[in-house]
Formats: C-alpha cells, structure tokens, sequence
C-alpha cells in the first residue's frame, strides 16, 4: 500500500521535473525565505483513504492535495509568475500517473489561484488534487 510520505515525494520528485524551476523553499526546515527573488514553497495535505481495506480490485483509493505556491516580489510584475503557475498547473495535468514503489498516484485535476498578498511577497498557490 502506497503511503502519504511516498505520495509527498513522488509529488515533488515530478515538480523537480520542471525545467528552469525558481527555488523550491522548504519552510519550517530552517531555511531563511529569500527577500527579492521569485521561489517555490510546497505543503501537501492528505485526506483519509476512501476504502478502509483493500478492495477485491487489489488497491486503496487515497486522496489529498498538493499545493505549490509560486511567490514573487511586490513589485515585480505578475505576469511571469502568472505563467509559471500555468505551467506547474499543465505539469501535473489529469493525465499525469506517477508512479512509485508501492502504488501509483493519479492527477485528478490542476489549478491555479488568482495573486494574493503574503508577507513582503506576492503568492500565486497550484492545487493538485490526486
């Protein structure tokens, strides 16, 4: 059965994938968040698991959320992050199967919200339903 820690990191193995991808900041690890520059936090929220047992099909259904947050500057335009968050979107499109070890971890959908404020940056958050 395919467990929450493998779904977090087949999720941000795939982000990786990205080419000419800002930062990614992983927060509460003791990094300092950059001032001025556009970067990438990640949070991953998993649900309970749809079937308490394995089914006669031979797989639990599990479901949950990763957000990706692209954060830029004040300042500093949002059409470029606008464009990257479209991306991260179209990079975990519905098509998308990621496998892994013990399972395979579907895309249901992504999108991305309008530009909010958050701190003395802007944030744009892509939310991948699995």
């Amino acid at each position: 059965m395919i467990g929450n820690l493998e779904i977090a990191l087949a999720m941000k193995n795939h982000l990786l994938t990205l080419p000419s991808s800002p930062p990614l900041i992983i927060e509460g690890a003791g990094q300092e968040l950059p001032t001025g520059v556009t970067y990438l936090t990640e949070s991953f929220r998993p649900f309970e698991t749809d079937s308490p047992t394995v089914k006669k099909t031979g797989y639990q259904v599990a479901s949950g959320i990763y957000q990706v947050d692209v954060r830029f500057p004040r300042g500093s335009g949002k059409w470029d992050p606008m464009a990257l968050a479209d991306t991260i979107a179209a990079l975990f499109a519905e098509t998308v199967t990621l496998l892994t070890t013990n399972g395979n971890v579907n895309i249901l959908n992504a999108y991305s919200s309008s530009v909010r404020a958050s701190g003395d940056h802007q944030a744009i958050s892509v939310t991948v339903n699995y």
